[in-house]
């Protein structure tokens, strides 16, 4: 499964019952959708690029591109608009924009588009979220839309996004917690994710600055198959780096690493 995800990240970026897994280990701090450790607003505006490259054998191969940027709704100051464009340089160019509950982080509608697609194949998908739950529609060339209904155990983080998810908590070394997070973009996937803050280190901005970062270890519990993976930069896990302090323009999410994919800030 994890060689999947990883597929579709270069395409872009408890096992009895879901209330069982939330309370099998009460040493655990378990961070849900609407806790009061969760705050989107310490998150500033940025607009960022980032490279993604592909490691085999200690070699590092670029295999796309990233460009985000995230700003506060003129709409609605209490949500956050999130839009990630991902080219994978094989012609197709992937863009989400996803828009969050500013508090609490939840995803309230995903809005998916592909350019570069085949004619005739589906080039647009849309996720409504509501209370454990999210509608799935896809659009189908000739104007047809096709709909489904995901249930959730529980309201859930965004796996696309959980990097902005840890920025919005207040970090610390050797802070533990496990996060309901769901993949809708991909085989609606659902997971556990144990976080655990394990060092500190510096990144270098888009325009050369140094940005103070936290290194987030993280590892995915499949709530629907049960496999696991590894937490760590060395593992199919992987690390998050987590910028120490919200700065306006500046992103919160310099790198993510695992033992076969590197997404980093793209360097001057």
């Amino acid at each position: 499964m994890m060689k999947k995800i990883r597929s579709w990240f270069s395409c872009l970026l408890f096992l009895a019952t879901a209330g069982h897994a939330l309370v099998a280990n009460a040493a655990i701090n378990v961070i849900k959708v609407g806790s009061d450790g969760v705050d989107g607003y310490r998150l500033k505006p940025f607009t960022a690029k980032w490279n993604q490259y592909g490691v085999s054998q200690g070699e590092k191969k670029l295999t796309g591109s990233y460009e985000e940027s995230l700003s506060v709704s003129k709409e609605d100051e209490s949500r956050l608009i999130h839009v990630q464009m991902v080219d994978n340089l094989n012609g197709v160019v992937v863009t989400n924009t996803t828009t969050f509950d500013r508090k609490t982080m939840k995803p309230l509608a995903i809005h998916q588009h592909l350019d570069g697609v085949p004619e005739g194949s589906p080039n647009s998908q849309q996720f409504k979220f509501d209370q454990a739950k999210y509608e799935v529609i896809v659009e189908v060339p000739g104007g047809e839309q096709r709909k489904r209904t995901v249930m959730m155990p529980t309201d859930m983080f965004n796996v696309s996004n959980l990097g902005l998810v840890f920025a919005s908590i207040p970090l610390e070394l050797g802070k533990t917690f496990r996060m309901p997070s769901t993949f809708p973009q991909f085989q609606d996937g659902q997971f556990w994710l144990d976080a655990t803050v394990t060092g500190e280190s510096e990144y270098t901005g888009n325009h050369g600055e140094s940005i103070p970062v936290w290194q987030v270890d993280i590892r995915w519990i499949n709530i629907k198959d049960g496999d696991e993976y590894p937490a760590g930069p060395n593992q199919s896990g992987g690390a998050y780096y987590i910028a120490k302090n919200a700065t306006q323009g500046l992103p919160p999410v310099p790198a993510y690493v695992n033992d076969t994919l590197i997404i980093e800030l793209s360097r001057p």
